[in-house]
């Protein structure tokens, strides 16, 4: 292993149960009652693409910039006080620090967010990288944020490893070509058996990552 490429909400950050019910939460507070299953609908989606979803389907009378801060507003309590790491988390990331391994940060989440939450649990400085799909431009049905990491880290496309919890991102980092380690995650327990069955590593904890496999 030269490189790591890290999701953060449900991979390092206890943060998934948040969006569950976040979209459809904040359109309410704007007047527009969200059709069930609305989070599985946007959740391949970058904020930005979500907001021009909310536009294109519930004609939401705002611009992409203000409804993006608008759902930013509505869950960034928990991100800068509340949400908790992972467990094992952050002493797998500085462990693969010690052995000279670069790190990117590939995440969903809007940055002023992700940073705050993962200053706070003291492993915001381990990353050489940090990417959000709202700057690349495309959310994780789209392999970019993936390539431009890589070129961002300047490592070998089989010698660096994805690290995800997502069905539809695991997938996209699979057909690009990277080896992928899943995190599991509660509230991806419906696709467990179809992430088992793509990742090259599949950890119910941190402790369980083989590093054998990565020589």
């Amino acid at each position: 292993m030269q490189g790591a490429i890290f999701d953060m909400d449900g991979t390092i950050l206890d943060s998934m149960p948040v969006w569950d019910t976040a979209a459809a939460d904040y359109l309410a507070t704007i007047g527009i009652q969200a059709e069930p299953g609305l989070h599985d609908r946007i959740k391949h989606l970058s904020m930005a693409d979500a907001a021009r979803y909310f536009q294109e389907v519930y004609h939401a009378p705002l611009s992409v910039q203000e409804l993006v801060d608008g759902m930013n507003r509505h869950i960034e309590h928990q991100y800068l006080h509340l949400l908790p790491l992972k467990e094992g988390a952050a002493d797998f990331l500085r462990r693969l620090k010690e052995r000279g391994i670069r790190l990117c940060l590939a995440t969903a989440t809007d940055r002023y967010m992700a940073q705050a939450a993962l200053e706070r649990g003291g492993i915001w400085d381990l990353f050489d990288v940090t990417l959000t799909c709202s700057e690349v431009g495309q959310g994780k049905h789209d392999p970019a944020i993936f390539e431009e990491a890589l070129r961002h880290l300047g490592t070998a496309r089989e010698s660096t490893w994805v690290f995800e919890d997502s069905l539809y991102a695991v997938k996209t980092a699979k057909a690009a070509g990277f080896p992928v380690a899943v995190v599991e995650d509660k509230c991806s327990e419906k696709d467990r058996p179809e992430l088992k069955a793509l990742s090259d590593q599949y950890l119910v904890r941190y402790s369980d990552f083989r590093w054998e496999d990565t020589l």
